[in-house]
């Protein structure tokens, strides 16, 4: 079936909001879109929740973007606002990564201290005048 078939003269604008109020609750993208059979070119990468968009290069084939269905942007705007509700947070790891464990990631933040003792002394005595300051404290 056709999205556009299925709408009866909806505007898609009525649907998109229509189900963003309710796309929290999905455990699917409605079937209407997923089983759109609009054109070839919208099935590519067609989105799917909880997964990353893919966004193809730009192609110059005007053959095919005759269709002006809506269905692959309302499901993109669909899984987007779902995202957001369920809080996913777009992470990319390479597969070595996240087989390895983290276990010593943080010595990898820590810098070691280069200043000598007298240096850092000097430093705690400044810091120390600064904060009896009390135009100085927070």
């Amino acid at each position: 079936m056709n999205f556009i078939t299925f709408l009866k003269g909806k505007s898609p604008e009525t649907y998109l909001d229509e189900n963003m109020k309710i796309c929290g609750n999905f455990e699917e993208l409605p079937r209407e879109l997923n089983r759109c059979s609009c054109c070839e070119r919208h099935k590519i990468n067609f989105p799917i929740l909880g997964h990353r968009i893919v966004a193809n290069e730009y192609t110059h084939n005007h053959a095919e973007k005759e269709c002006k269905c809506p269905c692959r942007h309302i499901a993109r705007h669909l899984c987007r606002e779902w995202d957001t509700v369920n809080e996913v947070e777009e992470c990319e790891t390479s597969e070595e990564e996240s087989d390895s464990d983290s276990t010593g990631s943080l010595e990898d933040f820590i810098v070691p201290d280069k200043m000598s003792k007298k240096e850092r002394k000097h430093l705690d005595r400044a810091l120390a005048h600064l904060r009896g300051k009390k135009g100085l404290r927070r």
